[in-house]
């Protein structure tokens, strides 16, 4: 009878916490941006969930002659899959791996298997390194089964030989253009000598203002190597090595900041990472997220840490501009970046990316990008870095492409 009560009395706490929690807005920038009710999201995480789940058992199965890719989404509660050829979904729905998802699969007629797609895609990279192209993001996107390409117009006249060779692919790739997709690219400039390490014992939390010389970032997430503690942020915040990066705080001026460290680390091609080792000690490092826009929740725990693999995934980021918005994952495969800063006149060429939805500015570069959990919140599992963005699209990295051996995420947990 005790154990029953005890069961009770849990279940009564949990839905009170949970009622607690989407009536003080935690959930308020997912709910935003998937157009439902807070009270809503809780079970939208927990589809998510299950949907990531399937389809990180459904991946092995997807023959790439056959199938063009796999998508969620979370509202309808699909795991969606690109098939050329209908009469072989019984390669998924016989599965024994597939049984406990076959109620949420939802099989979409394509013309296009990942085969095809990859090919194309390939195509494209050598023709934009053939042509010069400049400033394009560009990648396999499964929910329109096809290669994505973002483009500026302000590009026209050196990437017009790149663009006119692209049309003439099959599958022929969607062009999306912008007025302006270099936000991430443009600095805040100003005085760096007026930066002064007043304040004593600062915590330096994952989406703060982080700034060294004419630029400014975001903070991203506090990784431990040996006896060493390092700042993890994009490699292009800062145009060189070995400077000193202090702390801003969201809404603050650039003037009576705490030093944080210097950079120790910088690489932009292949991958956009910059790591600061920690040499102030009135610099303190933890395992937190900035949500401060949040009155109730101003801070997330990093839980612990997960690949973002699934695309349809609903992702959120915390940054110095825009602070929390939130997104799904719209591509992951095959994806490539290449932008020319004209501020210090040096060339990236980022790889194996992720493109996103969510809205980001600059500024937000270096901002880590986190996964709502539908439990134990305010706990969040990190997924990577924002680095760059443009009007409807934002690109971050994954973990696994940032961390270098022997660097552990610092998490509540270690």
């Amino acid at each position: 009878m005790k154990t029953i009560f005890l069961i009770l009395n849990l279940l009564l706490f949990s839905l009170i916490l949970q009622n607690h929690l989407t009536s003080c807005g935690l959930y308020e920038p997912l709910a935003q941006y998937l157009n439902v009710s807070e009270s809503e999201v809780p079970e939208l995480l927990s589809n998510q969930k299950i949907l990531i789940e399937g389809n990180r058992n459904l991946t092995p199965l997807l023959n790439s002659t056959i199938f063009g890719g796999s998508y969620i989404d979370i509202k309808a509660n699909k795991l969606n899959i690109n098939i050329v050829d209908m009469s072989q979904q019984g390669i998924i729905t016989n599965n024994p791996a597939m049984k406990p998802y076959l109620k949420l699969l939802s099989f979409v007629q394509v013309n296009n298997s990942f085969d095809q797609l990859n090919f194309t895609s390939n195509q494209l990279n050598i023709l934009a390194k053939k042509y010069n192209a400049i400033n394009y993001t560009l990648g396999i996107e499964n929910d329109v089964n096809n290669i994505v390409i973002y483009l500026s117009h302000a590009d026209d006249a050196r990437n017009q030989e790149f663009i006119d060779h692209a049309k003439k692919l099959t599958p022929t790739p969607i062009i999306k253009y912008s007025e302006d997709n270099k936000k991430e690219m443009k600095f805040n400039s100003f005085n760096s000598s007026t930066l002064m390490p007043r304040q004593i014992g600062t915590r330096i939390l994952g989406g703060d203002g982080i700034t060294a010389l004419n630029s400014i970032g975001s903070a991203g997430f506090w990784v431990r190597s040996g006896d060493r503690v390092y700042l993890a942020t994009a490699g292009h915040v800062g145009p060189s090595n070995d400077v000193d990066f202090y702390y801003v705080p969201w809404g603050g001026e650039i003037t009576n900041n705490t030093l944080i460290g210097k950079r120790v680390i910088r690489r932009t091609w292949e991958v956009d990472i910059g790591y600061i080792m920690k040499t102030n000690n009135n610099s303190l490092a933890g395992p937190i997220i900035r949500n401060t826009d949040n009155e109730e929740f101003p801070e997330l725990q990093i839980m612990g840490v997960t690949d973002p693999d699934t695309e349809g995934t609903v992702v959120c980021k915390s940054g110095f501009t825009t602070h929390v918005t939130c997104g799904k994952i719209t591509g992951i495969r095959n994806t490539v970046t290449k932008l020319m800063d004209g501020h210090i006149q040096e060339i990236f060429e980022i790889n194996n990316h992720v493109i996103s939805d969510m809205q980001c500015s600059g500024g937000d570069s270096g901002g880590p990008v986190y996964q709502y959990l539908e439990e134990l919140l305010p706990t969040v599992l990190l997924v990577g870095i924002e680095f760059y963005s443009g009007p409807g699209y934002c690109l971050f990295q994954p973990l696994r492409v940032l961390l270098l051996p022997g660097m552990q995420v610092i998490t509540i947990n270690n």
